[in-house]
């Protein structure tokens, strides 16, 4: 009896499921910001680098909210004002 490997990333992006490859998108995109912004300072990550206001900050809350909106918005089939918290 031989055990099956784990699928390669291009492998799992040609066939698993939807909800199963979009999860794993969110987790990878999730990781590679923790990783770019591992080490910095508070104050490092708070400091406006462009012209516009973005900030290494806001970008951690953007993908920490983003996703789960898209969920419950899109997927769930609900709109912004029936969604909570």
């Amino acid at each position: 009896m031989t055990t099956a490997r784990p699928l390669d990333s291009e492998e799992l992006a040609s066939t698993a499921p939807e909800r199963e490859l979009l999860e794993a998108f969110i987790d990878a995109y999730r990781d590679v910001v923790i990783a770019k912004l591992r080490g910095l300072s508070e104050d490092d990550a708070r400091r406006g680098l462009v012209p516009s206001l973005t900030t290494l900050i806001g970008l951690v809350k953007h993908a920490a909210v983003n996703p789960l909106e898209s969920w419950r918005t899109r997927l769930c089939g609900l709109v912004l004002q029936d969604v909570g918290g």
